[in-house]
């Protein structure tokens, strides 16, 4: 990229000024790229800042210092990944205590006991922030919900009683106490730019986007694409780009995408990839960094985007209105396109890698 050409900006969500979420639909109907230039530059400025919902395990900060009260023994006895898988069994989540008012009960009664502050908590984060959020909830299963789905669900942002008026204070304690919370100097929690859901919350399969899933429990749950069509990525796609780039194409999490993504010409022998030394890594890095994170956005836009905007094809196609066919036309060329930008872009950094690797590989290093 020249200096004379500015990468611009774009959210894949956005927030209104009256804290409606709307999906951003300016590249699904804007002309088709052409260029390499054009996709690296497209994604470099996209920030894809979605709803998480991370999975806390027992032993994360918040269960270990404030879990008591709070969560229920039951509940709270599972590890992270039992919590998860009963989530998606049951499709529900319960909601817990928390807020400002959790530890200001009246004697011999505890928060687990007020429905009045009980919620589901959601981080709206961008890929770069959700390992802090693993971090605190020492876990790394998530499940990203589709934003209209929350906005149904009644999800309204985290207000904080530090920024308030008295007037605005009464106001949330009649409406939604459940919202209220405080930063302090101690802890400072604006980071995780929370929503909340009021007390619980039913979903559907249809609901999720994808769930986040540690690389090495994929096969669990390679169900959930097989059988209901929710798409797993796994947890490196955040913590490790070069290690998600170099298990892409034998993960069989997506094996959905791999022929239509992938589209090399030749057979290339990807299960050689070896684990990359430090020095191996830094490389790559620094030779194609950036273009390894913007083939992560293109593999999780595709996630998001190819089934909620499937609605809205839905909709164009129900409609006689010849002032709309031509939106139709391009919705449907450009909803493939984080398909084929990003199968040109794995191809260059995975071509990158084997070059980076190949006097190892020719070598025979075989690893356990």
């Amino acid at each position: 990229m020249t200096s004379t050409e500015e990468t611009k900006n774009e959210n894949l969500l956005i927030v209104d000024d009256k804290g409606h979420i709307l999906y951003n639909p300016t590249h699904l109907f804007s002309e088709e790229m052409k260029t390499w230039e054009e996709v690296v530059r497209r994604y470099a400025g996209l920030d894809i800042r979605l709803f998480y919902h991370i999975v806390s395990s027992p032993h994360c900060y918040y269960e270990q210092f404030h879990g008591t009260g709070r969560i229920d023994s039951a509940f709270r006895s599972l590890s992270a990944k039992e919590r998860f898988k009963r989530i998606l069994e049951q499709k529900f989540i319960t909601g817990n205590p928390k807020g400002y008012y959790v530890n200001k009960q009246r004697p011999g009664r505890n928060a687990l006991g007020n429905d009045d502050i009980k919620s589901v908590s959601f981080g709206f984060a961008s890929i770069s922030e959700v390992p802090q959020h693993f971090s605190r909830r020492d876990s790394e299963y998530g499940i990203c919900f589709f934003h209209d789905f929350l906005a149904t669900a009644g999800a309204q942002p985290v207000v904080y009683i530090n920024d308030l008026d008295d007037d605005n204070r009464q106001a949330l304690l009649v409406n939604a106490p459940h919202l209220l919370e405080v930063f302090s100097a101690k802890y400072d929690m604006r980071w995780e730019r929370e929503w909340r859901v009021f007390h619980q919350m039913k979903f559907s399969y249809s609901d999720i986007a994808f769930v986040i899933v540690p690389d090495a429990s994929y096969s669990e749950f390679e169900y959930l694409w097989e059988e209901h069509e929710v798409g797993v990525i796994v947890a490196s796609a955040f913590t490790d780009a070069v290690e998600f780039l170099r298990l892409y194409p034998v993960n069989r999490g997506f094996s959905q995408f791999k022929q239509r993504i992938l589209g090399l010409k030749v057979v290339f022998p990807f299960d050689c990839l070896l684990h990359c030394t430090n020095s191996e890594h830094d490389l790559m890095l620094t030779s194609c960094g950036d273009a390894i994170d913007c083939f992560i956005k293109t593999v999780i836009q595709s996630h998001y985007e190819e089934r909620y905007s499937s609605k809205f094809k839905r909709f164009l196609q129900a409609i006689d209105d010849p002032e709309l066919s031509g939106l139709l036309s391009l919705l449907d060329k450009n909803l493939d396109e984080p398909l084929w930008s990003g199968r040109n872009l794995f191809n260059h950094c995975i071509l990158k890698l084997y070059t980076v690797q190949a006097k190892r590989i020719e070598q025979g290093v075989v690893e356990n």
